[in-house]
Order: C-alpha cells, then structure tokens, then sequence
C-alpha cells in the first residue's frame, strides 16, 4: 500500500505577506478610507496595527484589534486582545466578518490591480516553487482565508492548484481549529509522515500530538524579530526536501 508524505502550508504570512491587505480592507470596511490609493502605511496606526498581526487567526479577530486601535490606546494592550477573542461569540463578531469579506471582494472588483499589489510573496514561495509544481498532489494549503483569493495569488506568481488542496476558512469554520482539520486529511490520504508551517504559534502548538507530523513555526513575516521559537526559510526548505526526496 503506497503511504504518502505530504506538506501542510499556511497561507498568510507564511508564503505571502498580506498585512497590508488586511489593513486596507478593514480600514475602508470601517470607513477610515475610501480607496486603496487614500490608506497610510506610515502612520502610527498603522504600526500599532503591525504589533498586533502576529495573533490574528480567523478574519474576526480583526474586530478586536480595531476595537483596541480605535480607542488610541498607546501601549501595548496585547493581553486584553487575547482575551477578547477567547470570550468572543460569534453573534458578537459576525457582522464584522461578513463586512471584512464582502468589502475585500468590493476592492478586488473594483481595482484589482492595486489590490494584488497589497500582498507580496516572501522569498519562502520561491525556494520552493519548483517543487510544488512537481508535487501538486503534496501540497496543501491549510489557512483561515477564503480560497478564492489563494487561488488568485498563487496563479498569479505561478503555482496553479486545485482547489481540492486548499482548506479555507469555511473548513475552519466547521472544524474550529486546523489541527482535526489537518488529522482528517492525514486519515484521508493514509499519510505516513508529514509536514506542517505556520507563523501562529497557536496553530502550530494545537498540532504537535499529530502522530507522524511535524511541525515548525515560520521564523520570518510576522515573527520575525520576536524572539519566539521559530524557524529560518533555508531551515525549513531542507526539512521540505528531507520529507520529499529522503526515505
């Protein structure tokens, strides 16, 4: 019976730095800006909003992190971030997060063109771009964003995929949490061994029982700079080619 390696990847700030993205979606979501063209990546909102990116998951969480930056607070109010979204119902933040989405589909309309602008590839797709394309049946993206824009993304910087090999926020939705989503795939595809990549710690720690899977928490994008315990691109990239080319 043939057991299969596969590579589990995180899609935002993992292969693509999309915080901009996030920025302006929310920013012209919540009426602080009209277009793209009128949103200041130099202002001290936006830096404070930087701080904040690294313990985003799901879009939602985005509401609290705009509830704190709306009030001006200037120091770091990381703690009650977190526990605003641990106390968080879903009646509490579902008009938000149908805004969040419609509004980047209005953008996407509206100038596309800008708005791939918004979200550039790290070094990471590139070192490992030739072997996807030579593995497509490998790789999966595993994220809390909508598939429709991974698509567009990575199509547009040469990494054409199935939308089967892309589990999206509406599987995280039901499965609430990447780890039974990650364990259902694993089962599904009698998996032997495997690789998963995120720049959430949470979403990494929630897999590390996973028999047979490995996991590494993405040292560059968001993390970077942190002190956390995570990892470096090349690092990485070996473990990748260990998992592939190695018995």
């Amino acid at each position: 019976m043939f057991l299969k390696k596969i590579i589990f990847i995180d899609f935002d700030g993992v292969l693509f730095d999309t915080v901009k993205e996030a920025y302006v979606v929310i920013c012209i979501a919540m009426k602080k800006f009209k277009t793209i063209k009128d949103v200041d990546f130099d202002s001290n909102h936006f830096r404070s909003f930087l701080k904040y990116r690294n313990y985003v998951g799901p879009a939602w969480n985005y509401k609290y992190v705009w509830d704190i930056l709306d009030n001006n607070f200037s120091d770091d109010r990381k703690q009650q971030y977190l526990e605003l979204i641990a106390e968080a119902r879903f009646s509490d933040y579902a008009d938000f997060e149908n805004l969040f989405f419609s509004t980047r589909e209005e953008i996407k309309h509206n100038d596309f063109e800008e708005w791939l602008k918004l979200n550039e590839p790290y070094k990471f797709l590139s070192l490992i771009k030739n072997k996807w394309i030579k593995n497509l049946d490998r790789f999966f993206i595993v994220t809390t964003k909508d598939k429709k824009s991974v698509r567009v993304l990575l199509r547009k910087h040469g990494v054409s995929i199935s939308k089967n090999m892309i589990f999206d926020k509406v599987h995280f939705d039901l499965y609430n949490s990447k780890s039974r989503i990650i364990s259902q795939i694993m089962r599904s595809q009698n998996t032997h061994k495997a690789i998963f990549i995120d720049d959430n710690i949470n979403h990494v720690n929630s897999c590390k029982n996973i028999h047979k899977l490995s996991t590494y928490l993405a040292g560059w994008g968001y993390n970077s700079g942190r002190g956390l315990n995570s990892l470096g691109m090349t690092f990485v990239n070996s473990q990748i080619n260990n998992l592939l080319y190695k018995n």
